[in-house]
Formats: C-alpha cells, sequence, structure tokens
C-alpha cells in the first residue's frame, strides 16, 4: 500500500498515485495526514477506482458516520476499513460511536470491507478476550466475506508477540465454519489486494 500526503491539489493528488502505479505490487493508499480529513476529494476516490486501486480507510469512530456517506457514493472504489475502525478507547462514548460508524459502512455497499487489526493499542493487551467484544461485532456487521485479519507490527509489539496476535485471531474464530474462517485468515485479503 502506498501514501497519500495532503497535496495542494487534486491534479497533484491523481500525480501522485500515478507515480505509485509504478510499483508493480501497488495496491492503493491510505492518507498520510493526521489533520486532513480521512477521505479526500471525489475525483480522487474515482481516480483510484478507475485505476482499480483500493481506498484504506483511516479514520476514529467521530469521522465513521460522515466517511460511510462519502464512501457510499463511490460503489466502484475498493475500500478497507482500517484498523478495525481504530477505536482509541474502551469507554462507553466510544463504543457507541464505533458501533454507529461501523454500521454506516458496512451498509454504504458491499464494496466496503473492515480489515480486524488494529485493536492491542486501544485495548493494551493482545488476547482473545480483550479482542472479542471488538472483532465479534465487526464481523456480525460486515460478514466474514467481507472482513480479514492483519497486524499492525511493529506497533502492536508492545503489547505481545506475532504468534499471540495471530492465536487470539484463532480462539476468537474457532466456533466459525471452515469457509467463514478461510475468508478471514486469507480468502478476503487475496481477493480485496488481488494477491
Amino acid at each position: 500500500m502506498g501514501g497519500l500526503p495532503p497535496t495542494e491539489s487534486v491534479g497533484e493528488a491523481i500525480a501522485l498515485i500515478d507515480e505509485q502505479c509504478a510499483a508493480p505490487r501497488f495496491r492503493g493508499v491510505r492518507p498520510m495526514s493526521p489533520t486532513a480529513p480521512p477521505v479526500p476529494d471525489d475525483e480522487v476516490l474515482s481516480a483510484l477506482a478507475e485505476r482499480r486501486l483500493v481506498f484504506e480507510l483511516m479514520a476514529h469512530p467521530p469521522d465513521l458516520v460522515a466517511a460511510a456517506r462519502r464512501l457510499a457514493a463511490h460503489p466502484e472504489l475498493v475500500v478497507v476499513v482500517e484498523h478495525t475502525g481504530w477505536p482509541r478507547s474502551t469507554d462507553d462514548a466510544e463504543r457507541a460511536r464505533w458501533h454507529e460508524g461501523m454500521a454506516a459502512l458496512a451498509a454504504a455497499g458491499e464494496h466496503v470491507h473492515c480489515k480486524l487489526s488494529g485493536l492491542a493499542m486501544p485495548l493494551g493487551a493482545m488476547t482473545a478476550e480483550a479482542f472479542r467484544p471488538w472483532i465479534e461485532p465487526a464481523i456480525d456487521t460486515f460478514g466474514p466475506r467481507r472482513c480479514l485479519f492483519a497486524s499492525n507490527f511493529p506497533v502492536d509489539g508492545l503489547h505481545g508477540r506475532l504468534d499471540q496476535l495471530w492465536g487470539a485471531y484463532a480462539e476468537v474464530t474457532a466456533g466459525l465454519a471452515g469457509d467463514d474462517r478461510d475468508a478471514l485468515f486469507a480468502a478476503t485479503a487475496e481477493r480485496v489486494y488481488r494477491c
């Protein structure tokens, strides 16, 4: 995945995307600014779709509903919600905004997927018990064919090892059917990122 830093114009943003297209394994972009809006201009989203690229949404719960509205208007664009909707804490208000935002994103269309990752930092743990209240609702909301597991290493390494992360994912999904687990652990990522 490439980056989409802030630019002075839409044309400059599209030119940066085209530069990155020279890399044979380039599959899409994620925004690279903590201060820019999480969803770029509609012309940039259309340019990504025209080039069959993925847009990775980096947005916290308060921004998810607005992002869903914008992304619903681009059904031809493959979208991946990063870091399980990127919750910052486990407090009730954050969790309520997260639920509302995730439901809005799932309802935006079949082109929107959810990457189940990035939970170790806000939860301060890397266990099935910590992950389950976030992963299970995300899978229920999007469905296993629109979700995929990933890591956020090396950042996740502050809370455990890579094998612990994947073990926690395996434990949370142990009761799912084999096809659903295959989608979560491999097939959805292979389809979305054309691996």
